[in-house]
This record gives structure tokens, sequence and C-alpha cells, in this order.
């Protein structure tokens, strides 16, 4: 029999590719044909007009052998009708194979594959803003072994990032009022990558020179609006770039609107992602200054992202991301946001061991303030974690007592407490990327470890029923004018109370500062307050004005003990 790939290939938004295998009932020899099917889908997407990937009319596939060696005689291009199409080769059973999958638009120039190196080159020299017809999409299958009969899901993404402008309506409506017109708009972009290695989605070589989107109609406002959060806005302009998988890439990108008057709009320092949309938003006709950014997952509503803009919603979504069999979740917070007087916190708990997966939070430089409990209580086992990026926290005021632990602990399962995490408990990835705490107080009678961040880590390394190891990374975060204290025996630190209770534990603690901080209790450090039999690694972290126990003092952790396993490293000096 062949081996039949069926794809559809509607466009896809964000994620990898999701293999659904089924199983061949009767069994295949190795070195037989079989057949299976390849299909690729998306959400629905509605009648929507930018983004809404209808424009892609072709889709090639190149297949590689297990070493990655292109075959070059089994590449097609099919025609995609309805966001739809059918690929078919004939491969052998037990064979492995790789694949890549590259859906564009037909006449569309500028984009160069090299199916052998499994590279995407752009060229950005006739490029025009608000141009849907550049969209494109891309999948990549490192691995994939033929063993009989089936059918595979797919998705595809974009390598690209969208960048879009958009004004209010009364902004609009102010504008024109006041005699301003507007024909067409460009978009120019510093430092724009020009390749992409498709196999790990890294962007490369960016152009030395300003990347121009020359002028063009601007997007008509009644076929969509840019929704941002829960509100809309007129699209001035949008476009795509060539963009890498991490948020870091930082560009200048400049509005150019033709009308009356004629104005340059420049955005400094704007984060570009692919497969993401970088939108700029606020006074862009009658203020060259005041403008938001924003970076947004996906490309529709229905990827796993969920906007939040209070308190309430937060405690709603975490909530529900927490729970048994939620897998993975994506929260933006839109909003600084407050406890209210009358208002509690009750932290989430990951449930790992029953489906939770990894819950990311995009603080997106705001500000949560008064917390009466840790943002998460923890969580526990399985594939589960908890990414918190650009998040501030203010006036925590956390008192662990009786009444708290029968409220948030009943069945006394915590091991410590901190303002974002308290307890992580065989979590496979915990992440605090330029998160912060300041002017909060976390207090416990009790012998309780508490950091700062995080109560207590430990992974779990026994192996007939694990293992699980667990890293932790906190790196550009800050503690700062807190006050954190335990009872006697209790191990307090700046970052983290306790780290490591298991071997299967590793933390890298990095570009990190606490201060103006008092700590109180028996083992107290600036940094960690015991470091245990896991591995903790700390660089580039400064302590500065801290009290311990009445006392000034720099010293980075309150005890050390290794057993067998832990290994403490301080700026490269490991600690013995």
């Amino acid at each position: 029999m062949k081996n039949i790939f069926k794809l559809l290939a509607v466009t896809a938004l964000a994620g990898l590719a999701a293999a659904s295998c089924t199983k061949d009932l009767n069994g295949t020899a190795e070195g037989n044909e079989a057949t299976v099917s390849f299909s690729v889908t998306s959400p629905v997407i509605g009648t929507k007009a930018i983004a809404d990937g209808n424009t892609v009319t072709k889709v090639a596939c190149y297949i590689y052998d297990a070493d990655g060696n292109h075959i070059e005689a089994l590449d097609k291009v099919e025609d995609m009708n309805g966001g739809k199409a059918t690929f078919s080769a004939t491969l052998v059973t037990g064979k492995t194979y790789q694949f890549l999958f590259w859906a564009y638009k037909d006449g569309v120039t500028g984009y160069t594959v090299d199916a052998a190196n499994k590279t995407l080159t752009v060229d950005y020299s006739n490029v025009s803003a608000n141009d849907e017809n550049r969209d494109a999409f891309y999948n990549y299958v490192a691995s994939y072994e033929v063993t009989g009969d089936k059918t595979e899901e797919i998705k595809l993404k974009r390598p690209f990032a969208q960048i879009n402008f958009g004004v209010t309506e009364a902004e609009w409506n102010a504008f024109k009022t006041a005699g301003g017109t507007i024909d067409k708009t460009g978009i120019k972009v510093s430092g724009a990558a020009t390749k992409l290695d498709f196999t790990n989605g890294e962007a490369s070589e960016p152009a030395t020179a300003v990347i121009e989107f020359k002028a063009n109609n601007i997007p008509d406002a009644s076929k969509e609006a840019l929704v941002i959060g829960t509100d809309s806005y007129r699209y001035l302009a949008t476009t795509y770039v060539l963009a890498g998988k991490d948020k870091s890439s930082i560009h200048n990108i400049t509005l150019t609107k033709y009308g009356l008057p004629d104005a340059d709009i420049v955005v400094p320092n704007a984060p570009l992602q692919a497969n993401w949309r970088t939108n700029i938003y606020g006074n862009l006709l009658t203020s060259t200054q005041n403008f938001d950014i924003t970076v947004e997952p996906g490309f529709d509503g229905n990827d796993p992202t969920k906007t939040v803009t209070t308190v309430a919603e937060l405690q709603k979504v975490l909530n529900e991301a927490a729970k048994a069999d939620a897998g993975n979740s994506i929260i933006w917070i839109n909003n600084d946001m407050s406890l209210g007087e009358s208002e509690t916190w009750t932290p989430a708990n990951v449930d790992g061991y029953f489906g939770a997966g990894i819950i990311t939070i995009y603080g997106n430089g705001h500000t949560i303030s008064g917390l009466d409990a840790p943002l998460f209580l923890g969580g526990f086992a399985g594939k589960s974690g908890i990414v918190i990026k650009d998040l501030t926290l203010d006036k925590s005021n956390i008192t662990i007592d009786d009444s708290f632990l029968k409220k948030h602990d009943p069945k006394s399962i915590m091991q410590g407490f901190g303002a974002f995490i308290g307890s992580v408990d065989s979590m496979t990835k915990i992440e605090l990327d330029n998160c912060h705490l300041k002017n909060s107080k976390i207090t416990s009678s009790n012998k309780a470890r508490i950091g700062g961040l995080i109560g207590w880590t430990s992974g779990y390394n026994k192996t007939n029923d694990g293992p699980v190891d667990t890293y932790v990374d906190i790196k550009g975060c800050s503690v700062v004018d807190c006050e954190i204290t335990a009872g006697t025996h209790g191990s307090v630190g700046g970052i983290i109370g306790h780290a490591g209770a298991n071997p299967a534990t590793f933390h890298t603690i990095e570009s990190n500062t606490v201060t103006g901080c008092t700590l109180n209790s028996t083992f107290v450090g600036t940094v960690v307050g015991t470091a245990n039999v896991g591995v903790v690694t700390i660089n580039k972290t400064k302590p500065s004005n801290i009290t311990i126990n009445g006392q000034k003092s720099e010293n980075f952790y309150g005890r050390f003990v290794p057993g067998k396993t832990g290994k403490l490293t301080i700026n490269g000096t490991e600690i013995n």
C-alpha cells in the first residue's frame, strides 16, 4: 500500500506539531508500505479579513530521511482549496522520516525556501504595508516513524510577528472632525531578521538597513476591528515581519501616515516574536507620544490565552487553569489591579498529578497590589509548571497563622510560603522572569520556610515512580523594601526560603536584586535561607542594605546542608 499523507492545510495559529496517533489494528511488517494521513487544521476564524490565513493558496511538503538528508524526488506542491490540501507519498514501514511543510500565497515574491538546509530567507526589497498576501505558515516534524496505517494531526504556525497600529473610533472621529485625512500608511522596522531555521524557530541575519514596508491603502474598517483584550480599535496599518520564537527581539518601528498632515510615529524598543502580535495603539493621530504596546500570543480568540483586567477575573482564570485535566494555560494581564478591602485572595494550587499543565502568566509590566496570600499556593507532580513574566506584587501582606493554614492548607501539605509561589513539589518547570516584590510583608510565628518569591522547592528522584527533575529559573527579579519573618528554626531567604529538598532540583538564580529588606529567623540568607541537597547556582545577584536578625548582612545563604548531592555555586565559586 502507499503511504498517503493527507494534509488538511488550514492555516494554523500557535503551537508546534500536535500528533494524534491511531495504531494499525492489523499490524504491519517492517519494510512494507502503509497508509498514513496527516491532517492539518486550525481553529475556526470566521469572517476575519486580517490574519485569517485564507490568502495562502499552495502548500509544499519536503521529506527527509532520519539523518535529515533531503529526498528531493518526494517533494510536492499542492493547491490549497478552502484551506485544505491532500498530499501523498510512498514511504517504508519501520523507517523514520522528517517533514517540512510550507504554506504560502502563489505568486508572492520575497520568500525563498532552502529545502536542503531547512531554512527560509526573506527579501524585503519590494514589500508593502497592509498586504495580507504576505502571510505564510510552516511546520517542521523532526522525527516520524512509519509504523502502519495511521491518521496524524498537525498544526502550522506563522514564522512572522504581526505588527498592528490602531486607534479608537473616538480618536479617529476627532481627527477627522479637526480636518485630518489619511490616504495611505507605511511601516518601517529596524533590525528585522532575514533568515529562519525551520528546525528550531531561530531567526537570524538582521537587515543592516531599516526595512520599509511601502505605503498602501489602510485596512478596511468595515471588515474587521483590531481587538486588544476587550477593547476594539480601528486599524491604521499592519504588516508581517520575520521574527524568532522569543520576545527578546527588540526593534524600532515607525508608522508613516500620508494625508493631512503627513507624519511619522516612532515607537522605540518594541518587542517582536514569531506567531505573536505586537499591537501599538492609543492617541496616534492627535499625539505622537501617547501610545501603548502589548504583545499577544496567537491570532484569534481560540487559543488557550485568557486576558484579565481585575483581581476577580484573575482569581477565576487561575482556579480553572490549576484544575485537574486543565492542560497548559496562558494568562494575559492587561491592567494594574488591587485587592479590595473586603476581598481576600485564594492562591491557586496546580494539580499536576491529575493533568494540570504549565501555567504561564504574562504580566506585561503590570502590578497586583494588596494580596493577603501567595499568588500560587504551589503545585505537585505530573508535567506541571508555573511561568511568570514581567509582573510586580506590591504591598502584599501575608500572615501565616492558624487561620491562614486552616483556610489555605487544611491538609498540612505545604512546605513553604512565598509571595509568588509557596511550595514547588516535583513540578517540571518554574520560571520567574522580571518579577518584583516590593513594600511587602510575610510573617509566620512557626518554624516555616519563607522566601520573598518562593518558599520551598523540591524535585523527585525515585526511579520506580518518577523521576521528576524540577528546574527553577529566577532571572531579572527583585525584592525591595520587604520584611520577611519566620519563627525559631525557620529558613528565610530574600528569593527562596528552602531551595532543593531533593537532589532532582536545579536552580538558576541570576541577575536579581534584594534591597532594603529586613529578614528574621534562624537560617537566613539574602538570597536563600537553606540550600539543601539540590543544585543552586547564583550569579550576578546583588544584595544591598539588608538587615538580618537586627544586623546588617549581605550573606547569600543562611545554611548549606548538601548531604551527598547538594551543590551551591555563587558567582562561579563552589561552596564547600
